[in-house]
């Protein structure tokens, strides 16, 4: 059986994906077996990925999806078909470093046994694989440097992990349980996850280009969401308070975080037209500010709209 096995995620990245690809052939670290996953693609990435396959990689095995699954579906059906002890995936738009593998293999092998994973930092590039001058941590954790060891407390105020770079042990997601099909950021939620198993690693190099372009989900998601696409945040948001809450060794700072973003994910579902009310009536567990548990109560009593936003208005939030 192989060491490492290698998930390379397609959804319509024909443009990229041999790029890609050739640079997950070029690794140094030799012991591994490469997965492709298409996620029923509607531009040619099925045609372009078995006509890499044939020429590059006979070896490799494509699950070329019938119906669209979605990021962590589609992820969740490779990972049924790894046999290696490590894990790692990589979306076919993003780019690795050739001792990637090498470096990432070599910080797990030494580090204690439950560490359940490891990984690196990466640049931002832009669709033409121009370096767009920006580090993945830097973008999303300004000013902070990782440390191996435990890292729940900081992952739990902000994700800063770039997905391309992460080394898993397949023992320790086989304990955590598949990536998260509700969820519309699967993978926050699996570092999390992790990081409640053991301490992480952290190798200190930039070893992946991690691409940003018009269509990728850091701009579709966060930056101008539509408005079904900003419901399914908000109860994304929610879900993910609603875990993380429920992890006895979060700090206090993170559960105040996720109390937070829990009520005002829950509030906005709450006040959209199809009024919502139970993440509301589920916070009422968590919400320790009067304020919040105000509100939540008068939702939860099934007290008309007005009212809330009467409450609402009284406690200023």
């Amino acid at each position: 059986m192989p060491r490492v096995s290698v998930i390379a995620q397609c959804y319509n990245h024909a443009r990229f994906l041999v790029e890609c690809l050739e640079s997950v052939e070029a690794q140094t670290f030799r012991d591994f077996e490469l997965i492709i996953v298409d996620d029923a693609s509607t531009d040619d990435s099925v045609e372009r990925i078995r006509d890499w396959v044939a020429r590059r990689r006979p070896a490799a095995r494509v699950l070329a999806l019938a119906a669209n699954h979605g990021v962590a579906g589609a992820l969740n059906a490779a990972l049924a078909a790894t046999t290696g002890s490590l894990v790692i995936r990589v979306a076919t738009d993003d780019i690795w470093h050739p001792a990637l593998l090498d470096r990432l293999v070599a910080a797990l092998d030494a580090a204690p046994a439950q560490a359940p994973m490891a990984f690196s930092d990466a640049a931002c590039v832009d669709a033409e694989s121009r370096d767009l001058g920006r580090r993945f941590i830097a973008m999303h954790r300004p000013g902070f440097v990782p440390r191996s060891g435990a890292m729940l407390d900081e992952l739990a105020v902000g994700n800063f992990i770039p997905a391309p770079t992460v080394l898993m042990r397949k023992a320790a997601l086989d304990a955590v349980g598949t990536f998260d099909a509700r969820l519309m950021y699967e993978d926050w939620d699996m570092w999390l996850r992790l990081a409640t198993r053991g301490p992480l690693v952290f190798v200190p190099e930039v070893l992946a280009q991690y691409r940003i372009v018009d269509g990728s989900l850091a701009r579709t998601l966060f930056e101008s969401p539509d408005a079904v696409t900003s419901t399914r945040l908000a109860q994304t948001h929610c879900l993910m308070a609603e875990k993380v809450l429920t992890f006895p060794v979060v700090h206090e700072s993170g559960r105040r975080f996720w109390r937070t973003v829990h009520f005002e994910n829950a509030l906005k579902l709450f006040l959209r037209p199809e009024s919502d009310r139970r993440p509301l009536r589920k916070g009422l567990r968590w919400y320790r500010s009067p304020r919040h548990v105000a509100v939540s109560m008068t939702a939860s009593l099934g007290l008309p709209r007005t009212w809330v936003e009467r409450v609402r208005g009284l406690a200023r939030v």
